[in-house]
């Protein structure tokens, strides 16, 4: 027996969002479409499931804030004979209602003849027949129709002008030859050398990248939307690489997009797709994207970096944030970002927040979790206010 997940509920304002691109997952669901879903429930997240499924997609939403419940599936063929059914009882009744009515009534006894079959059901009386209907609504209703069916001839004469017009058009601006086809002029190629090409990428480069970082702000806004409903499912790999890919086709120059895909293809295993990631942000935003600075510089500005013999990584840095959950989220990012760059075994963070005050992080290279919860469990947090 299979079950329907249905999605009664949200127990947070911030979970809406986050749902609606989970529901904008499948492909012929679009993000506005989920959000209009979300707004009038209950509404179906995922049909035809097994129980086991139901159960771990059911806490995964609840989670995120949403309120579930699952019921039992149902063949659209048996709903659809329940109805049949639901219709033939109906009918019945009233033809058995009418039958008493009028042997009640002895004042003027009438004969009723009725006849019921699967296809058709018809009453005839005798003593009443029919009223007819006044001449005028047949003739606005004939009218009606008239009126219709020249509209819909006019439609259809107007799209047909407007196309061969256009076909017109296009003969007409082709060049005519001397046998008097139309014919298309045929341009010349001309072949450049390699290095010449290579030069001339070189020198359209600066400007291809400028023009792809002149973003909308809505792009740029949804691009960031993704990200975060990635890091709210590293745990499943896929998702959050499928989240990550979505955010960079919004935004080529999204940075924590770039990172956090690597980041998720080194967690899967896909190490050759990593390389090509790797290799594709250093074509974007050059290899010096790649130091310590340009990791750092998102969340604040770089005080100090060495690696000693033993392979351990030490940072300090000047972090914009001062509260501990803020800085246990960036410290986590940080550390993420610099393992997918850097042959670390250990890594010793502190974020300097003020005098004498921050966050010392120490934490092992070799298992660096995945998710910001076990980061909070494996790693050695030090919040001094």
């Amino acid at each position: 027996m299979n079950y329907d997940l249905l999605i009664t509920g949200l127990s947070k304002a911030s979970a809406k969002a986050t749902v609606a691109r989970l529901l904008a997952s499948d492909l012929s669901t679009s993000l506005q479409k989920a959000q209009s879903r979300l707004e009038n429930l209950p509404t179906v997240f995922k049909r035809d499931l097994s129980v086991k499924e139901v159960q771990e997609l059911a806490q995964k939403l609840e989670k995120l804030g949403a309120v579930c419940r699952a019921v039992e599936s149902k063949n659209p063929i048996d709903q659809f004979k329940e109805r049949e059914k639901q219709v033939e009882i109906n009918i019945e009744d009233y033809l058995k209602n009418e039958v008493t009515k009028e042997h009640v009534k002895k004042s003027e006894p009438t004969h009723i003849q009725h006849t019921i079959s699967k296809k058709e059901r018809t009453i005839q009386f005798s003593k009443s027949p029919p009223k007819e209907q006044p001449k005028k609504s047949k003739r606005n209703t004939i009218l009606f129709f008239l009126l219709l069916a020249g509209v819909i001839i006019f439609i259809i004469w107007t799209v047909l002008t407007s196309e061969k017009s256009k076909i017109t058009i296009k003969q007409s601006k082709l060049p005519v030859s001397k046998s008097g086809s139309s014919s298309t002029p045929k341009k010349k190629i001309r072949r450049r050398s390699y290095s010449a090409v290579k030069k001339s990428e070189a020198k359209d480069a600066p400007q291809a990248s400028s023009q792809g970082k002149k973003r909308k702000p809505a792009q740029i806004k949804s691009s960031q939307s993704y990200v975060d409903s990635a890091r709210s499912v590293e745990d499943d790999y896929t998702k959050a690489i499928k989240f990550y890919l979505i955010a960079i086709s919004f935004n080529e120059y999204n940075l924590k997009a770039w990172q956090g895909l690597i980041v998720a293809y080194k967690n899967a295993g896909m190490h050759s797709e990593a390389a090509q990631a790797k290799k594709r942000m250093a074509e974007l935003f050059g290899d010096q994207i790649f130091s310590i600075e340009e990791v750092i510089a998102p969340y604040g500005s770089l005080n100090n970096y060495h690696e000693d013999a033993t392979g351990t990584c030490r940072i300090e840095y000047a972090s914009k944030e001062s509260k501990q959950t803020p800085l246990e989220r960036e410290t986590f990012y940080i550390i993420r970002a610099l393992l997918s760059q850097r042959p670390c075994s250990q890594v010793s963070l502190y974020a300097v927040t003020g005098k004498g005050s921050g966050m010392l992080v120490r934490v092992s290279a070799k298992a660096f979790p995945s998710s910001q919860s076990e980061y909070r469990k494996s790693a050695d947090i030090t919040f001094v206010k």
